[in-house]
């Protein structure tokens, strides 16, 4: 190539030093990403070209996929952390009384097939029932019944302390795993 629009000083650079470059260089008007390998045993100069614009056009494709790729796994990131967060809430809506914050009659029956499968030693099940509760709702109102089951647990949960399961399986019935 010979005409005004091409600048090959860097093939001409190649031949001359007998080497290996990388490089630019402009043929008819036209920029190429070029590699040129010279091959000793036979005095050849290989170049590849490839047009600076099809690079061009393919890093833009690419990048478009990255930022494609990039945004999908963020929100299966997001969605799979909501999923065990709303898996968490649930799990804690069965297991927990919404009411008395003591477990629930679900997490009661779950423990007591554990216990069967899995724990070999005696075990002590106190079952409660406040006596007369459906008075106090008549008389004070279902706020203060609310209450008093609430303090009720409360006194439960400090008198046998941690190690006990302390739950709520009815309305005014709990139950004491020892």
């Amino acid at each position: 190539y010979s005409t005004p629009d091409s600048e090959l000083s860097l093939i001409t650079k190649a031949i001359a030093d007998k080497t290996d470059l990388s490089g630019q260089i402009t043929l008819d008007g036209v920029t190429y990403q070029t590699q040129i390998t010279y091959l000793n045993d036979y005095d050849w100069l290989i170049v590849q070209n490839i047009p600076v614009e099809n690079i061009v056009a393919r890093y833009s494709t690419f990048n478009q996929m990255q930022v494609i790729l990039t945004a999908c796994i963020l929100v299966l990131i997001f969605c799979i952390f909501r999923m065990v967060y709303s898996w968490k809430k649930s799990d804690q809506k069965i297991y927990r009384d919404q009411l008395t914050k003591c477990n629930s009659r679900a997490a009661f029956f779950d423990l007591v097939d554990h216990l069967e499968k899995n724990y070999k030693h005696r075990i002590t099940i106190v079952y409660m029932d406040l006596d007369e509760f459906k008075w106090v709702n008549d008389t004070h109102g279902h706020d203060m019944g609310d209450e008093l089951l609430k303090i009720f647990s409360e006194v439960l949960v400090k008198t046998l302390g941690r190690e006990a399961f302390v739950g709520r399986v009815g309305g005014d019935e709990f139950v004491a795993v020892l």
